[in-house]
């Protein structure tokens, strides 16, 4: 591979990096008008991760801010534990460059496993994060993190970024290409995407959706069988006025509506489709329903069980996880470079 040229001007004040064949990486880079440096990724005889940036010589990097934009997730044969030490060593390697690392996650492995529920787990996705700290990186920005309580142990600077413009930006090209989006309803599958989903309203506000009401669903999880819901109950409907509505009275305006279930990831699926298919749609009586999902992680037979789940009419996620397999017809991936680029150019303004 011939090496790619690295500008040592100063004034220009960050240079970009990404895995080789990664999409997104090199959108980002488009975008920005930048050169990606690609950092090659293998392995050794004995499995151990063997990765090398592409630069010239050992101190490329000298005085300059090195943006490395990487997931630990997935991505063809790798485990997240594969791209976890990847990103670790790059890390390791741009900083022994000269470089001042700041590290942007698409997507973060291990993120779920932010609390510990029975004796003897770890806090995982805050031991992550802190191995890309102890790596080198000052700063961490990452898409969507599940619990932004996870960033709480580190020492170094970090950002939680959300990509509701991107969704917001979709349904406004639906509408304005004749789909029929009236008696919108934002809602929130459980306490923990109320966040989320209220951001994607204000969003949808922003591209000129004036009627769009909220509402919030609570979980109640079979205990004997872990991740497993047992009904999910609507507990609160927010009119597009602002007041607020419980108890049959929310279950009556919730009826008919066209409804958006937002959250940060979508795994096994099977908690998403039985939300919308047997209590939205099923005993709520919701007329449509899509999801608005970051991270597609998709695991298992998810994909499949999307396709068949004819009360879906469709599923939106962003690039952040690579998709493994051919995507069923109702589910449409939207890219999420702009939201990076835009963070980008503000932490580094010509």
């Amino acid at each position: 591979m011939a090496t790619t040229a690295i500008t040592t001007d100063h004034s220009d004040s960050f240079a970009i990096c990404g895995f080789e064949d990664d999409p997104l990486a090199e959108k980002i880079s488009a975008i920005l008008e930048k050169t990606l440096i690609p950092v090659q990724q293998g392995s050794f005889n004995d499995t151990s991760s063997n990765i090398k940036i592409d630069i010239p010589d050992r101190s490329a990097f000298e005085g300059k801010n090195v943006i490395l934009i990487a997931g630990n997730c997935r991505k063809g044969d790798q485990s997240i534990n594969d791209t976890t030490m990847d990103i670790f060593l790059t890390i390791e390697a741009a900083k022994r460059a000269g470089g001042r690392v700041k590290l942007y996650m698409p997507h973060l492995g291990y993120a779920r496993q932010d609390k510990i529920s029975q004796a003897g787990e770890p806090l995982a996705a805050q031991k992550v994060l802190q191995m890309f700290e102890l790596a080198g990186a000052e700063k961490i920005t990452v898409l969507d993190i599940h619990n932004p309580e996870a960033f709480n142990l580190l020492k170094i600077g970090s950002l939680n970024r959300f990509a509701m413009e991107v969704f917001a930006s979709k349904f406004k090209e639906m509408q304005d290409s004749g789909t029929k989006l009236n008696n919108l309803v934002v809602v929130a599958p459980d306490k923990g995407a109320i966040e989320r989903a209220k951001l994607f309203r204000t969003a949808l506000k922003a591209a000129d959706f004036t009627e769009v009401a909220f509402a919030f669903f609570d979980k109640s999880r079979d205990t004997s069988q872990k991740g497993t819901v047992r009904t999910m109950d609507l507990r609160e409907y927010e009119c597009p006025d602002e007041s607020v509505l419980t108890g049959k009275d929310a279950q009556q305006e919730f009826s008919g509506k066209t409804v958006v279930v937002v959250d940060d990831m979508a795994d096994t699926s099977g908690t998403l489709l039985r939300a919308i298919s047997d209590n939205m749609v099923g005993r709520y009586g919701a007329s449509e329903a899509y999801a608005a999902i970051t991270h597609g992680v998709f695991s298992g037979d998810a994909l499949d069980k999307i396709g068949r789940t004819k009360e879906l009419t469709k599923i939106f996620v962003t690039d952040s996880v690579p998709l493994r397999e051919k995507p069923p017809a109702n589910l449409e991936v939207l890219c999420c470079a702009s939201v990076f680029a835009e963070t980008i150019r503000a932490g580094f303004p010509k």
